[in-house]
């Protein structure tokens, strides 16, 4: 079977890599994915298409202006007909609104969508207006799956036909190398390779409680009260405890005003992007994630995969992955006291952190390894090419 996967990517992170897992697993079982990366620029390789590249995935860049494109929805679906494609495979609101607006019986192909999240937006906004319109589009494609149930929650999706939805959780490649066997140091060395961010990290993580997280520094992801979380913490407990913050974005500086304020300027730590980040996790020693909404993060599979004790907010699908007190710590969002007398417990009770741990890698293992994933997308696959 030939899919063709369509995404505007803007980096490496989640949906992006639940793509990719997705490819290397439908390759292993003999099936013919396309990555389609709709890109405004000829010359221009966006991160994707560089880690498709590398790794050898079959790849078609295309090329249109930014906004919505009648000509670039002709050029997919006319792609998508000359190299006898079975099914489209859309992963963004971009993709879903130029092929799914196209009437079914000129386009042919049936088209799944993929929902890996919807952000938080203002109400007169560019991206208002994009989920308004992927919100029609989604109408119109043959399957939506969202991943994870939380999302059957929001009022948006709720409106959207019962019959096409469908969950699939996210699922990423299974990781065989035991870090238990390196330290910091070697970590960092094999993984960074801009010298003055090495010299950094390892001073940073010397002798030091980490907790760490991963993710844009966006509104959404709720950094700021990670951050007094840490100042709370940093009171009460006598260790030296730091965050370290994997991820760049446009919230930076309002975070760097924060962490002055709070006098942690030596205690908190930017990394910027780094790809393949899932290779810091290691760093960590309690992983925490501050989100205001979510759908199903990637970063919390890989920490679970990391046997890393999590602290996370109730939001989107984390509740359905974590189990409060029994494979994780679930706070309210907006709370940074509950963020904080969580992170604490985990610090003081070290046997009940790698308790939990554990049963998070156990249920990592079983439910959200990139296999169960691609099997259950080809099942979907099949039933919209034989319908």
């Amino acid at each position: 079977m030939k899919v063709l996967h369509l995404i505007d990517s803007g980096g490496l992170f989640g949906a992006e890599k639940v793509l990719l897992s997705l490819v290397k697993q439908q390759m292993h079982d003999r099936m013919e994915p396309i990555i389609g990366s709709i890109n405004d620029s000829p010359i221009k390789t966006k991160a994707l298409e560089l880690e498709a590249k590398t790794r050898g995935y079959k790849i078609h860049k295309f090329i249109m202006k930014p906004g919505i494109s009648l000509s670039g929805a002709n050029n997919i679906i006319n792609y998508a007909k000359k190299n006898r494609v079975d099914i489209m495979h859309s992963h963004g609101y971009k993709a879903n609104i130029l092929i799914g607006l196209q009437p079914r019986f000129f386009r042919k192909i049936p088209i799944i969508s993929t929902m890996h999240g919807w952000t938080n937006t203002k109400k007169f906004s560019k991206m208002r207006l994009n989920q308004e319109l992927d919100a029609f589009a989604l109408r119109h494609v043959d399957k939506i799956v969202l991943v994870s149930k939380g999302m059957l929650t929001n009022k948006k999706i709720s409106k959207l036909p019962k019959e096409k939805l469908t969950v699939i959780e996210n699922g990423v490649d299974i990781v065989n190398v035991d870090y238990t066997k390196l330290d910091n140091a070697s970590i960092i060395d094999e993984y960074i390779y801009e010298e003055e961010l090495r010299c950094k990290l390892k001073s940073f993580c010397n002798k030091s409680i980490v907790v760490g997280t991963v993710g844009r520094l966006s509104k959404e992801k709720g950094f700021e009260y990670l951050i007094e979380a840490i100042y709370l913490v940093r009171k009460k407990v006598e260790r030296d405890v730091k965050l370290l913050i994997i991820g760049d974005g446009v919230e930076k500086d309002n975070l760097l005003e924060r962490i002055s304020a709070y006098d942690l300027d030596t205690k908190v730590m930017f990394t910027g992007y780094v790809d393949n980040a899932f290779n810091l996790l290691p760093l960590f020693d309690i992983f925490a994630l501050s989100s205001l909404t979510e759908g199903l993060p990637i970063t919390l599979l890989e920490a679970m995969q990391y046997s890393l004790p999590i602290v996370s907010t109730n939001v989107g699908g984390i509740p359905y992955v974590i189990e409060n007190k029994k494979s994780g710590l679930l706070v309210n969002p907006l709370q940074p006291k509950e963020l904080a007398d969580s992170i604490e417990l985990l610090i003081n009770d070290e046997a009940y952190a790698i308790k939990l741990a554990e049963q998070s890698k156990s249920i990592f293992l079983d439910r959200y390894s990139s296999g169960a994933m691609a099997t259950k997308y080809h099942q979907i696959y099949q039933k919209l090419v034989t319908a």
